[in-house]
């Protein structure tokens, strides 16, 4: 399987920031953390293997230091 290069973003309504101020600096954290290979293995975990996406993205973040 191939997958395309990525240029990941996060997107939500300025509202949700407003009402949730604290995820701003958590997602600031990621950029350019993630790289094109990254993606794409966690696209195809989640595709392909039909793994959790909660659980991919959870255990990447991990992998990498950025939660506990």
């Amino acid at each position: 399987h191939v997958f395309p290069p990525y240029q990941g973003a996060p997107l939500f309504k300025e509202s949700f920031l407003k009402k949730h101020p604290e995820i701003k600096k958590p997602l600031n954290k990621l950029e350019n953390k993630i790289s094109d290979e990254d993606m794409q293995m966690m696209n195809y975990k989640v595709t392909v293997k039909n793994e959790d996406p909660y659980t991919v993205a959870k255990d990447y973040l991990k992998a990498k230091g950025l939660i506990k």
